[in-house]
């Protein structure tokens, strides 16, 4: 259009008569398409609305029923032997300790640093960085397995092994 422009304008025409000649049939087309565009743009911005309150109302179900889940739950500890218990060694087969129902109490601080680094980078590297649930990591398991065509690794952090750990008491 700005090239049509120029040319009329080039060769001395009157623009303001041209352009009305030119783009008279366009006019009613162009009135036709624009109605068509505003009920377009009034659809697109209901369904951003209806899908954003679906959005809210989905979250206010899901934290009601974590709620709930939560406020059922005991919070006294379960105390068996029944559990799986972990012995874990040194390099030259010193026990450090044992974790489970058989363990004396073990704390932090009586592990090595470089234990614990140890652990972490193999079973979860971003340990510091999530809140025990790991998206990037269960993608990460999930791709691997399609890929797969079976379970090839899992994408469960150290938190969510001990919860399972715990609920299997």
């Amino acid at each position: 259009m700005p090239r049509l422009l120029l040319t009329f304008a080039r060769e001395g025409l009157r623009t303001t008569g041209t352009l009305t000649q030119l783009f008279a049939p366009l006019t009613p087309n162009a009135a036709a398409l624009a109605c068509r565009f505003a009920r377009l743009g009034r659809a697109l911005r209901a369904l951003f609305k209806a899908t954003l309150r679906g959005a809210v109302l989905t979250c206010l179900a899901l934290t009601t029923a974590m709620l709930w889940v939560l406020y059922y739950m005991p919070l006294e500890k379960r105390v068996g032997i029944d559990g799986p218990s972990v012995l874990v060694e040194a390099a030259n087969g010193q026990p450090l300790g044992r974790v489970g129902p058989l363990s004396d109490a073990v704390k932090r601080r009586d592990f090595p640093d470089t234990l614990v680094k140890a652990v972490l980078s193999i079973e979860d590297r971003r340990f510091f960085s999530h809140w025990g649930i790991d998206p990037w990591g269960i993608a990460r398991a999930t791709q691997a397995n399609w890929a797969a065509g079976g379970i090839a690794e899992g994408g469960s952090t150290i938190t969510q092994q001990l919860a399972k750990m715990q609920d299997r008491r």
